[in-house]
């Protein structure tokens, strides 16, 4: 695909060339290989400034797709502003699928970054302008619906209607979106049917992997994590953990491999070993250093439980 790319460009077929960095860079997104991948999508940006409407829009959104998956952006506002634009010129173009993977995008930003009313907004939206677009689209929008709301905790009836139409429509079509299994198993796991949510987030897990989708995997691991330090079960929390570890350590930078070390350090806290409570102020402090409020807030609450469990509860407080 790179070397597509190279010839392409040579042969002044800037749309081409646009194409295959799109797939070049997934293909390095699959090997974990993330500043290949983005300066693959940075010379695709190059390519498509010779492109006509509206594909260069849906280009655009494509190759900003595989950067954003490879390097957290140096300028979030400026990132979201973009990514608004080009969703908004999308739907003007009648270009439903692109829109929607501008708003989800977006959406998934705004989440990063605790602005938890305007990633609804945006991910709501996002399953709104998918009804334009073809049925696996639709399901796709559901499902990642489904999923933001279960994240953030808000309307869990409405999450629950989109999960179940995502899944019936799903199994019509012959495609299970790895959101579809892990919104249900958050929702399980809200539901306290514990053993269901774990099932659940394996298929999602091994869907993610399947499709080649390491964020989607990291999600579901993720919650793997969290509900066996629910259930107090420390020490299958930490043999997750250490394959979350392995696996956050490959990805972009952000705030996914610092949540993965949080993860890893409260589990062997909880355990006692030798050096977690150092490795817990680490990778805590890790986590303020990327902005990550709800992935913080997380590990300091379970730190502070672990901390009045152990009589600590002058630290307790301070934590929480």
């Amino acid at each position: 695909a790179a070397d597509l790319a190279h010839h392409a460009a040579l042969a002044g077929e800037s749309a081409l060339a646009a194409r295959a960095c799109v797939r070049a860079g997934r293909l390095f997104l699959r090997q974990f290989a993330n500043a290949e991948a983005w300066s693959t999508a940075r010379r695709g940006r190059y390519h498509v400034a010779e492109v006509k409407e509206p594909e260069r829009t849906s280009l655009l959104l494509e190759l900003l797709q595989v950067e954003l998956q490879a390097r957290r952006p140096a300028d979030v506002a400026a990132a979201s502003a973009e990514l608004e634009a080009l969703a908004e010129r999308a739907l003007d173009h009648g270009d439903a699928e692109h829109a929607r993977l501008g708003f989800h995008m977006l959406s998934y930003l705004r989440w990063e970054e605790g602005d938890l009313s305007d990633a609804q907004r945006h991910m709501m939206r996002a399953e709104v302008v998918s009804r334009a677009a073809d049925e696996r689209a639709q399901v796709v929008a559901m499902a990642e619906a489904a999923r933001c709301l279960v994240l953030l905790e808000r309307d869990l009836p409405r999450a629950e209607a989109l999960a179940l139409e995502a899944s019936a429509r799903s199994s019509r079509l012959g495609l299970r979106p790895s959101a579809i299994a892990d919104a249900q198993g958050m929702l399980r796991q809200h539901q306290g049917s514990l053993a269901e949510a774990a099932e659940l987030f394996e298929e999602s897990r091994l869907e993610a992997r399947r499709e080649g989708d390491a964020m989607g995997e990291f999600q579901a691991l993720e919650h793997q994590v969290v509900l066996r330090q629910q259930q107090g079960d420390w020490a299958g929390a930490r043999r997750l953990a250490v394959e979350l570890d392995a696996l956050g350590g490959k990805l972009r930078e952000g705030s996914e491999a610092p949540f993965a070390r949080a993860l890893l350090a409260l589990s062997r806290h909880a355990l006692g070993e030798a050096g977690a409570e150092d490795a817990l102020e680490a990778a805590l402090e890790e986590l303020r250093r990327a902005d990550a409020k709800l992935r913080l807030a997380y590990a300091l609450t379970r730190a502070a439980r672990l901390d009045l469990e152990g009589s600590r509860p002058d630290r307790a407080r301070a934590r929480a």
